[in-house]
């Protein structure tokens, strides 16, 4: 890779990053990026091809398309939650609304429910792929009785 394609890929990359910063500040979400970075660590110690294809995913799609100004980048970081915690356990996900009503979702649920991706195996706890700015309390018991956090 040659200095000026590393320099054009920092520059979208801080791009991408403030664009995320901004969204999370105007909707009060937590950001998912810690969550999201231990989840690759555990992807890449179990399976290093999909860790790679997780890595592929998230230089080649996510970070270009959290830059362009008319993209949503908490819908792409969601989506992008969603893919890393489909390799990590097979599963699905749900959005736990602030009544505790649960229902199947993607990464375009609103922004006040909670999204869990559920693994298909009971031995293996749900993964917690976006929290709401405030849990509710049916959200907040949710979360400690399947993640136990």
């Amino acid at each position: 890779m040659s200095r000026e394609s590393e320099g054009e890929d920092d520059d979208l990359r801080a791009q991408a990053d403030r664009r995320l910063a901004d969204a999370l500040e105007q909707t009060g979400l937590p950001d998912p990026r810690g969550r999201y970075r231990n989840w690759l660590r555990e992807l890449r110690a179990r399976d290093e091809a999909a860790f790679r294809k997780a890595l592929e995913y998230f230089e080649q799609q996510l970070v270009p398309t959290v830059a362009q100004p008319d993209s949503d980048p908490v819908r792409e970081w969601t989506e992008y939650g969603l893919r890393l915690a489909q390799r990590l356990r097979d599963g699905y996900p749900v959005r736990i609304d602030t009544t505790g009503r649960s229902r199947p979702t993607g990464a375009d649920a609103p922004l006040e429910d909670l999204i869990l991706h559920l693994p298909t195996s009971v031995r293996q706890p749900p993964l917690v792929v976006r929290l709401p700015a405030k849990l509710s309390r049916a959200q907040e018991a949710t979360v400690e009785l399947l993640v136990g956090k």
